[in-house]
């Protein structure tokens, strides 16, 4: 089965007050309402082989709990080639491409500044299952 993007979602909050462990929700306010009417992120900005430490939740079908603690990884590399990214405005992109196995490899990403981006991937089998999925902090290797 070949999954393809429908839509995309973005939610962005800015908090203006302390966080307090969860304890007050009412510092968060939601801003920049002209989301779409910002330029995209240029290709060339996360295009290339980026490094950098992961933590994975893996997940398999006889899962009840769907939260899944992160666990250190390791290293990993990943090499982007702009072909399938969909560029977003405020340092934003994803992707979603086919793995060599069959399955689908979703990936989404803040870049926070030149070099310096978080990315979050959730790989899903050839069946559509979720396989795992890598909260990555990544370093562009030059």
């Amino acid at each position: 089965m070949k999954m393809v993007l429908q839509s995309i979602k973005v939610f962005c909050e800015q908090w203006y007050g302390p966080f307090r462990n969860g304890d007050q929700l009412g510092g968060c306010a939601i801003r920049d309402s002209a989301f779409a009417s910002t330029a995209a992120l240029e290709a060339s900005e996360v295009v290339g082989i980026w490094q950098g430490p992961n933590a994975v939740a893996n997940f398999d079908a006889s899962q009840v709990n769907s939260l899944q603690e992160l666990v250190d990884d390791n290293m990993q590399k990943s090499v982007r080639d702009g072909l399938d990214l969909v560029l977003l405005p405020k340092q934003l992109w994803c992707s979603l491409k086919e793995s060599n196995d069959g399955g689908t490899c979703s990936e989404v990403g803040w870049l926070l500044n030149h070099g310096h981006a978080i990315t979050s991937k959730c790989t899903f089998s050839s069946k559509t299952t979720l396989k795992a999925s890598p909260y990555i902090y990544m370093v562009v290797l030059f």
